[in-house]
């Protein structure tokens, strides 16, 4: 058999991955065991996404060659055929063994904004509302979206502009879009499926308006699924990535709804129209903060994750240019512009890990707390997953990209799958919020405590620091002085609390010199920002460390969990050392000894890099990439997907219309 027709369940693993792997300093599976929660865990989720992986109607092998319309079709059969296969293994289609298939789609599903339909019912309906609507969208008798940004407002919601103003007469609410920049714009399952769809919309009762709340508005016909009268929606066209979800658009015309429909568990009209409300504002807000909380695992940190994965997998393996003269040429992975570009990402994916699941479990109990009434943590958890949110996905998404370029040209194609993984990624810096704004919200909270500090008040766990002030400079000398966790845990903390008290005395004195607070706001919004982002690093920073302590007693894993650790905060560091160094906390003899110390962490963990990134333990089938597959057999995968390639088989016709004229005008001079 020729060797380009050798299929790749008949190749042998390439002999420089098998080297990378052939000594391993910790236990691959138990760090598996670790990022998944468990031993059960793992085995849940390498069962379902073996069952994905065998069933034909789930295959994504020919994704690449694939039509818009192709993509979105296949996405809702995936979806269906989905809802059978839970059905069929008696799983909770809320449980998390839905969440490890979409992850085993990469997300080729469709109705994902139905979910944060059905999640908006379940937190802000009655019971009441709650028992009419989640069996009807449960069983897709209805089929939701979320209709909340609209073409001139996306994270300003307090700007929307489309309105429900209620008719005691009729006891209806009225919804209609007044101007052209109140179209709702960008809702996915909005443009070609969903029947209904959950409209934030500016409440007026009795001539007064009363802020954004939500409402359940019918949007297309349950018998032909066109559109209502007065509806006008459709499909937005054409994206950087998501070719398999409908963004739609959706314009009202005073369209008339039940009083029912306006979700009312902390807010209601009452039949007179007077406005009742239980708990804190913001509760109309937590949709939004909920969706925050998902994609951080399922779309943002795992496309970091797989981009490691293929990035360190095609390094072990590319050869290139030469390191000693006269010598092999070297894995590109053993440059070490190579292992600086790519090893702190691979710590990066093991930090956002442990901050998403601390986050997970915040969010879960303020969830708690709110069901019982107590709103007292809610702006916390505002601010917590609009800080990491903000933070993690500039984080993703530039790494993504990062890895991208660091595979050369073969990166640039689509086979690589590092293209698909990055434009998608890239979207999550603007939707769910745009993240300079969500920076400048966190630093609005952030402001309120330091303030709070002054006067003595307690602050939220997350902001306790900013009680005490930061120590006058840091006393590490040497690099392990800077390998102790209490060490560079000091160094964040100082950082986030003099660029918070920098911004927020500024903020104070533009104040009391007289201009204006918004004013004074917009001029000191830079600092905001940068103390924001100081704020969430040294939160993940904190939370690495304390998951770090947390293990169980496994010596080998703990010990380069802990070099990870380590490299995640001196790198740092060393790419924000104007931070460090801006109000003497460090001098630059010390950041001398502290690139010291992170390049040898460098050299200590490029040794543990492919073991690292298959401690992710995706599959072939998930990463979709010839770059990046376990066998590291890159040039045969490159070239036998290009053989896949539909167009090689088809005739050319641009021969016909327009070369052959040419060509063959030209043959009798040859």
């Amino acid at each position: 058999m020729a060797w380009w027709k050798v299929s790749a369940a008949r190749r042998d693993v390439n002999p420089d991955l098998v080297s990378e792997r052939e000594r391993p300093s910790f236990n691959v599976e138990t760090l598996t065991n670790i990022l998944d929660g468990g031993v059960e865990e793992t085995r849940i989720r390498r069962a379902v996404v073996s069952l994905v992986i065998k069933d034909p109607v789930f295959s994504r092998e020919y994704i690449y060659f694939k039509t818009r319309f192709e993509r979105y079709e296949g996405a809702i059969r995936n979806s269906l055929h989905m809802q059978k296969k839970i059905k069929e293994m008696g799983w909770d289609e809320n449980g998390r063994e839905a969440e490890y298939i979409y992850r085993a789609l990469n997300g080729e599903i469709g109705f994902n904004t139905h979910i944060v339909f059905m999640k908006t019912i379940k937190a802000l309906g009655t019971d009441e509302q709650i028992a009419k609507w989640m069996p009807l969208a449960m069983d897709y008798k209805i089929l939701g979206s979320y209709a909340q940004t609209e073409l001139g407002h996306g994270t300003y919601l307090r700007g929307l502009e489309t309105t429900a103003t209620f008719d005691p007469t009729t006891q209806e609410f009225i919804i209609d879009t007044p101007q052209i920049t109140a179209t709702k714009w960008w809702p996915g399952d909005l443009g070609k499926t969903s029947t209904h769809t959950m409209v934030l919309a500016q409440l007026y009762s009795n001539g007064q308006n009363y802020g954004m709340h939500p409402f359940i508005v019918q949007i297309r016909s349950l018998k032909d699924h066109s559109p209502l009268p007065g509806i006008s929606v459709g499909d937005i066209g054409p994206k950087m990535a998501f070719e398999n979800v409908d963004n739609g658009y959706l314009i009202m015309r005073n369209i008339r709804i039940p009083k029912e429909n306006m979700l009312s568990r902390y807010s209601q009209v009452l039949p007179d129209g007077s406005y009742v409300k239980s708990g804190s504002d913001k509760i109309n807000y937590f949709s939004m903060i909920a969706v925050r909380v998902s994609i951080l695992r399922e779309e943002v940190l795992e496309a970091l994750m797989k981009a490691c994965t293929i990035s360190v997998r095609y390094s072990a393996v590319r050869r290139q240019s030469e390191l000693k003269p006269g010598d092999r040429e070297p894995k590109i992975l053993d440059y070490q512009t190579q292992q600086h570009k790519l090893v702190p990402l691979v710590a990066s994916c093991y930090a956002i890990d442990f901050t998403i699941k601390y986050v997970n479990t915040f969010y879960n109990n303020v969830f708690n707390e709110i069901r019982m009434e107590n709103f007292n943590s809610l702006p916390e958890l505002h601010a917590l997953t609009a800080g990491m949110k903000a933070f993690a996905t500039e984080i993703c998404s530039n790494g993504v990209e990062v890895c991208r370029k660091a595979c050369g040209g073969h990166g640039y194609s689509l086979y690589s799958g590092l293209p698909s993984l990055y434009t998608k990624v890239t979207a999550s810096c603007t939707y769910e919020g745009e993240n300079t704004v969500l920076h400048l919200q966190v630093a609005r909270f952030l402001v309120k405590c330091f303030a709070a500090a002054q006067s003595g008040t307690p602050l939220p766990t997350s902001t306790a620091y900013l009680s005490s002030p930061s120590a006058s400079g840091c006393q590490a000398t040497t690099p392990v002085d800077f390998l102790n966790p209490e060490v560079y845990l000091k160094a964040y903390e100082c950082r986030a609390y003099r660029l918070t008290a920098s911004a927020a005395r500024k903020l104070q004195n533009l104040v009391q010199s007289g201009v204006e607070q918004y004013l004074a706001w917009n001029s000191s919004s830079v600092e905001l920002v940068k103390a924001s982002i100081a704020h969430s690093h040294f939160l993940t920073v904190k939370i690495f460390i304390s998951a770090l302590n947390s293990l169980p007693d496994q010596p080998d894993v703990k010990a380069v969990l802990k070099r990870l650790c380590d490299l995640y905060a001196l790198h740092g560091i060393v790419t924000s050392a104007g931070d460090f160094l801006q109000h003497g906390y460090l001098s630059g003899k010390q950041l001398d000894v502290v690139i010291t110390a992170y390049l040898g962490l460098l050299a200590e963990l490029r040794k543990d890099a492919v073991l690292l990134v298959d401690a992710f333990d995706f599959t072939d089938e998930q990463l979709l990439s010839a770059l990046g597959m376990y066998d590291g057999n890159v040039y045969h995968s490159l070239l036998e997907w290009a053989l896949k390639n539909p167009e090689n088989k088809k005739a050319n016709p641009v021969f016909h219309t327009y070369l052959k004229p040419y060509l063959q005008s030209n043959s009798s001079k040859l």
